[in-house]
């Protein structure tokens, strides 16, 4: 492993634990929760596919932008999820 690969995971692990810390710190709301974990699912495809599909020599024919565009797509998809603020949480009671 280069070092850009080690600096690159070692931030990924930080996310990973602050996402961990705010969905403990927040009691564990579902919804957030999920959309967290698919944001960073698809961070660590967007970061990691390509380095792990060359580790373990695998001829894929998924190319790298692919692989970089599905994670987007996927934390797209988990920010909207994780802060999305529906009509009954933001009503006043």
């Amino acid at each position: 492993m280069d070092w850009v690969l080690v600096f690159t995971l070692a931030i990924y692990l930080a996310a990973v634990g602050f996402a961990l810390a705010r969905s403990r710190a927040d009691g564990w709301p579902p919804r957030e929760t999920v959309g967290r974990g698919v944001f960073l699912a698809g961070a660590a495809v967007a970061l990691f596919l390509d380095d792990l599909l060359a580790a373990l020599a695998v001829d894929a024919p998924v190319p790298a932008a692919t692989a970089e565009l599905l994670g987007i797509g996927l934390m797209v998809v988990g920010g909207v999820v994780a802060w999305w603020c529906s009509d009954a949480e933001a009503a006043p009671e």
